[in-house]
C-alpha cells in the first residue's frame, strides 16, 4: 500500500474520474476506494472492473463493451494503439490478463485508459 500511495498516477486517475464523472458517466469514488480496488483480488473489486468497463465504453463506443468481454476489448485497444503509435508501451504484454499483471502495470493501464478516453471523438461534444 505504501508504494501505491507514492505513485503519481493514483491521484491523477482519481482526479480524472472526479473531474469528468458526469460528462463521461464515470463512477463516484474516493482515492482510498481506488487504492483498495487495485489491491483487491479479481472478484473482490467491482469498482475497478466497472471503471475499466466505462472507460473502455467511452474509448470504443462502437462496440458493446461489458463486464463479460472488457478484457478482450482492452487487449484490442492497446494492441491498436501500440501499432498506431510505437512510443506507446502495451503493459498487457503477452499475458493479456489485466488481473495477472503486477500492480504497477495495472495502474499504468488505468492511467493509459484515462489518457485514451480524452482522445475519443465524443469528448468535445460532451464537454461543451
Amino acid at each position: 500500500m505504501e508504494d501505491l500511495q507514492t505513485w503519481w498516477e493514483i491521484p491523477s486517475i482519481a482526479h480524472f474520474c472526479s473531474l469528468f464523472r458526469a460528462a463521461f458517466n464515470l463512477l463516484d469514488f474516493d482515492i482510498e476506494d481506488l487504492e483498495q480496488g487495485l489491491l483487491a483480488d479479481r472478484d473482490d473489486s467491482p469498482l475497478l472492473q466497472q471503471l475499466l468497463v466505462r472507460l473502455l465504453q467511452g474509448c470504443l463506443p462502437e462496440y458493446d463493451v461489458s463486464a463479460h468481454n472488457w478484457q478482450h476489448f482492452l487487449r484490442r485497444l492497446l494492441r491498436f494503439k501500440c501499432l498506431e503509435d510505437p512510443s506507446v508501451h502495451n503493459p498487457l504484454g503477452a499475458t493479456g490478463d489485466f488481473y495477472g499483471l503486477p500492480l504497477r502495470a495495472r495502474v499504468t493501464v488505468l492511467q493509459l485508459l484515462c489518457d485514451l478516453r480524452l482522445e475519443a471523438e465524443d469528448v468535445i461534444d460532451l464537454l461543451r
